[in-house]
């Protein structure tokens, strides 16, 4: 299905919810805590936690957020969280596994702080959109530095179910029209540029 807004949508689905943000405080201080705080006004109650030091630092100081220190990939700081928080009916994971190293473990620890019955809400960039292939016949391509994977929904799926999670549901964003139009393709929601994941355990 092709939405306007996986924030709008996002916060359908969390409002008057307890809810955990991974990488909450992006990756710049442009764009510090922004969907975190659009979050907050849906969630009922909502703990960001992220990996880079000095925008959790600045986050917590200059913006007044307490925001934690967890990196996902270190079990320890996950049980950390979750011995102070407990787990969690709704996780958002909004445009961070694109950044991972290490994916597998990435999902068990995100697994273990999930409960089992609850949702995690997982956006990154479709590597399927026609945009990406009319940047690079028009010699224009451009990679974010600290991307390392790209995604569609078949690979998402597959690495998904390594780690006994399943997409319950699948959604798109931003339709390329201009990169559709270039291709003379009939536009289809998986063209789109991102895809939101709604994930849950498989065998709950």
């Amino acid at each position: 299905m092709l939405i306007k807004s996986y924030i709008e949508e996002i916060n359908k689905r969390i409002k008057d919810q307890r809810v955990l943000d991974i990488g909450c405080c992006a990756s710049t201080s442009k764009n510090l805590l922004k969907r975190h705080r659009l979050y907050e006004q849906s969630a009922k109650e909502i703990i960001g936690i992220d990996y880079n030091k000095e925008l959790i630092k600045e986050a917590n100081d200059k913006l007044g957020y307490k925001i934690y220190y967890c990196d996902l990939t270190n079990t320890e700081d996950v049980k950390g969280i979750i011995k102070k928080f407990g787990c969690f009916k709704n996780i958002i994971c909004t445009d961070v596994i694109e950044h991972v190293s290490n994916l597998g473990l990435f999902l068990e620890n995100i697994k273990l702080m999930l409960e089992d019955n609850g949702s995690l809400y997982l956006t990154t960039p479709n590597m399927r959109s026609p945009r990406w292939m009319q940047m690079c016949i028009t010699d224009t391509y451009k990679v974010n530095a600290d991307h390392i994977c790209w995604f569609d929904i078949f690979t998402l799926n597959n690495l998904l179910k390594r780690a006994d999670l399943k997409i319950v549901d699948t959604l798109y964003q931003a339709q390329e029209m201009k990169a559709i139009r270039f291709f003379n393709f009939k536009p289809q929601d998986w063209m789109a540029r991102r895809i939101l994941a709604v994930v849950q355990k498989e065998n709950v």
